[in-house]
C-alpha cells in the first residue's frame, strides 16, 4: 500500500498526523493484521483483516515513538515496544523503552524497561523457556546527557520478560 491506504489510512482515529514511518507488523492467529506506526503525534496501533481492513487504531501514550517492535507470543499475545517520550515537546531527551500488552482495545499494562536519555530500536525474540521473551534495546541512561543531541555513549540490553500472554 501507499501512504493513505491499508493501516496508514486509520491513523487519524487515534490522533496520528503526518507521514507514518519506523513501523512494524504482526499478525494474530486469526489473521488480524497488527501494524504499530510512528508519526508526527504520539504513536499508533493499527488493527484490522490485511489487506483491506476495516481498520481500527489506538494512541499509544508515546511521543517520539522510536523503532517500534511488535513481537507474537507463544501463548499467541501480542507484545509492542518503543521508545517513549512523556510528551510531545520535551525540553532534553528524558525518553524510556516501554513494553505494552496489545489487546483488541488498544495497548495496556505498559512496563518501564531500565532505560533513559536516548533509548529505541527495540528487537524481541522468543527465549528458551516456555514463558520467557528476550528484548533488546540501546539506552543511554548510563551516561548523563546534556540537552539537545550530540556524541553521547549508549549500552545494549537485554532483558528477560517471563510472560502469561492470551490472544488479543
Amino acid at each position: 500500500h501507499t501512504y493513505g491506504q491499508g493501516p496508514t489510512r486509520a491513523m487519524s482515529q487515534a490522533g496520528g498526523s503526518g507521514w507514518g514511518h519506523e513501523a512494524d507488523v504482526a499478525w494474530t492467529p486469526d489473521g488480524t493484521m497488527v501494524s504499530a506506526i510512528r508519526n508526527a503525534n504520539a504513536g499508533v496501533v493499527v488493527m484490522g483483516k490485511a489487506p483491506l481492513g476495516p481498520w481500527k487504531a489506538f494512541a499509544t501514550d508515546a511521543w517520539n515513538f522510536g523503532g517500534p517492535a511488535l513481537h507474537m507470543t507463544k501463548g499467541g499475545g501480542i507484545l509492542l515496544a518503543a521508545r517513549a517520550l512523556p510528551e510531545k515537546d520535551t525540553t532534553g531527551f528524558p525518553a524510556v523503552c516501554k513494553v505494552w500488552t496489545v489487546t483488541a482495545n488498544g495497548v495496556e499494562k505498559p512496563w518501564v524497561m531500565p532505560s533513559g536519555g536516548d533509548c529505541a530500536y527495540q528487537s524481541f525474540a522468543d527465549g528458551p523457556a516456555g514463558d520467557e521473551v528476550l528484548l533488546v534495546y540501546y539506552s543511554s541512561h548510563e551516561y548523563p546527557q546534556p540537552k539537545g543531541v550530540g556524541n553521547n555513549p549508549a549500552n545494549i540490553y537485554i532483558a528477560h520478560l517471563r510472560i502469561r500472554h492470551t490472544p488479543p
